[in-house]
């Protein structure tokens, strides 16, 4: 009987020792705002510390930009606290909300080469090109669809299949 009865005390004085005390969604101890992207940073990741406090500020300190801990589990074992969590930081690439007041020069530049170079094609003009794929050849566009032209080959008088390559490999002969 004393046998039995100390097992029980013995098995008592450990699981007390280490309780749980319950789970979080969302804990912070600094402001976010809701209406921003966030990501996450860390997932399940354990920190402790001597109050609930305590640990959230260390699991915010350990990522740059973080915002809020998700998912948590805190847990005590003694005086210590312990809470395993996920970690959320705001997103790094942010999207600007006006893209037209971004002044990039080079973007604008290499979009309107593109724009140019696709759309300055009509039917019966003459090309070339020079492609590592596609060969090096000349023609005449006889038909544009979408980004490709069918070009009939200059010189061969037998050509029955046209050959269809893309606008933007094309260059205009005079």
């Amino acid at each position: 009987m004393k046998n039995i009865l100390s097992l029980i005390i013995i098995s008592s004085v450990f699981l007390s020792c280490s309780k749980e005390l319950g789970n979080i969604q969302i804990i912070s101890t600094e402001k976010f705002d809701l209406n921003q992207q966030y990501e996450i940073a860390l997932k399940r990741q354990t920190f402790e510390g001597v109050s609930l406090e305590d640990c959230v500020n260390k699991a915010l300190s350990s990522v740059p930009n973080s915002a809020f801990l998700r998912n948590s589990t805190v847990t005590t074992k003694g005086k210590k606290v312990t809470i395993l969590s996920d970690v959320w930081s705001l997103t790094k690439n942010k999207k600007s909300v006006k893209p037209s007041l971004v002044n990039n020069n080079r973007d604008k530049k290499r979009n309107n080469s593109n724009a140019n170079s696709n759309y300055n094609f009509k039917v019966g003009m003459k090309v070339s090109w020079s492609h590592p794929k596609a060969g090096d050849g000349s023609g005449k566009i006889s038909r544009i669809i979408g980004t490709q032209a069918e070009i009939i080959l200059l010189g061969e008088v037998d050509s029955t299949k046209p050959l269809r390559l893309p606008l933007s490999i094309l260059k205009r002969e005079k």
